[in-house]
């Protein structure tokens, strides 16, 4: 067996391992495929950036794989398709105004006559429910006021005697 020499093991022990390079060359090439994974994800809202001018079609040139915009869309939708009902919202409306706003939301809507205390106009939302979120179809209450409420002629509560002056004497009383 020929002797070792001693400068040959110190080189092999300075060297890289040779596995190393394969290492490192997989791990930039992961690198690489992740950088391009992440750049060619687009969310649903952004137009598409690749092709060339000529390819690239805009909402204008009826581009069948567009979907036509929403014809109104509801400030109060939830990302789960519930509607937001805000009681704020319908309270003092007219009934027909609230029950079509409700219905554009996708909902039912059922009436209710509740008493006028006398200082509501007729058919004007005094509450709403349920409220809060609900979902498209259910059934949406509308209490709304009915015809004001009035003192009824032989209604004797007041103050007065009958006789119209109010100051509970007769006429001869002077």
């Amino acid at each position: 067996v020929p002797p070792r020499d001693p400068d040959d093991d110190r080189r092999r022990r300075r060297g890289l391992p040779p596995w190393l390079p394969w290492v490192l060359a997989a791990v930039a090439l992961l690198l690489a495929l992740g950088a391009v994974a992440l750049l060619s994800q687009q969310s649903p809202d952004q137009p598409s950036t690749g092709g060339t001018p000529s390819q690239q079609s805009t909402p204008d040139q009826g581009n069948p794989t567009t979907p036509p915009p929403k014809k109104k869309p509801s400030p109060s939708a939830t990302p789960d398709d519930r509607v937001e009902v805000r009681r704020s919202d319908y309270v003092g409306r007219p009934k027909d105004e609230a029950e079509s706003d409700l219905k554009d939301l996708g909902l039912d809507v059922e009436e209710q006559e509740v008493p006028n205390p006398g200082d509501q106009e007729k058919d004007i939302v005094a509450d709403v429910s349920p409220t809060g979120r609900v979902e498209p179809g259910s059934t949406i209450t509308l209490s709304v006021f009915g015809d004001p409420e009035k003192a009824s002629p032989t209604d004797n509560s007041g103050p007065g005697n009958g006789n119209g002056n109010g100051n509970g004497q007769g006429k001869g009383d002077d």
